[in-house]
């Protein structure tokens, strides 16, 4: 009786080099659309935080002008309060007028990718009832295509688009 051996042959030249180059590529593919949806979604996130930044700053102004504050040496009643738009930051100041040279101004930097549009860059909150002389719309868009509009109702009354 003859006895059969059996060997198992097993070919194992490993992969090629155009097989490598293209699991790169497409690993590198996969990985570049991931970095334009990370980057967007990074760019609606920025917009969105600077818009609630603005809004938050037009609440604080209007809580301090309803409550009556008046911050500093020679203030003995209270005062309006506003917030006033710039380039680079938002400004909460206390009185009729902005006044940079205040040292109780509190400033808020601001991202310098998300623009404003306004005839008048302040908004002032009447002591007491925190309403508002001039109405106002602002609105903030960015080159992204992101864009939200913000309106100061005359009764401080405070509403935004998304």
């Amino acid at each position: 009786m003859a006895s059969h051996k059996t060997s198992l042959h097993t070919d194992s030249r490993g992969l090629t080099l155009l097989e490598i180059i293209i699991a790169m590529a497409f690993i590198a593919l996969i990985g570049s659309f991931g970095l334009i949806v990370g980057l967007d979604s990074y760019r609606s996130h920025s917009f969105y935080a600077e818009r609630d930044l603005f809004i938050t700053s037009l609440h604080r102004a209007r809580a301090l002008a309803m409550a009556n504050i008046c911050t500093g040496a020679s203030c003995t009643e209270g005062l309006p309060h506003g917030v006033h738009i710039q380039p680079d930051k938002f400004v909460i100041f206390q009185g009729n007028v902005f006044n940079p040279a205040d040292p109780i101004n509190v400033e808020i930097g601001r991202s310098g990718a998300v623009t404003s549009s306004t005839t008048n860059p302040d908004v002032v909150f009447k002591q007491l009832s925190g309403d508002v002389t001039f109405p106002n719309n602002i609105d903030l868009y960015d080159q992204a295509g992101h864009s939200s509009s913000v309106t100061i109702e005359s009764e401080g009354q405070i509403t935004w688009t998304h």
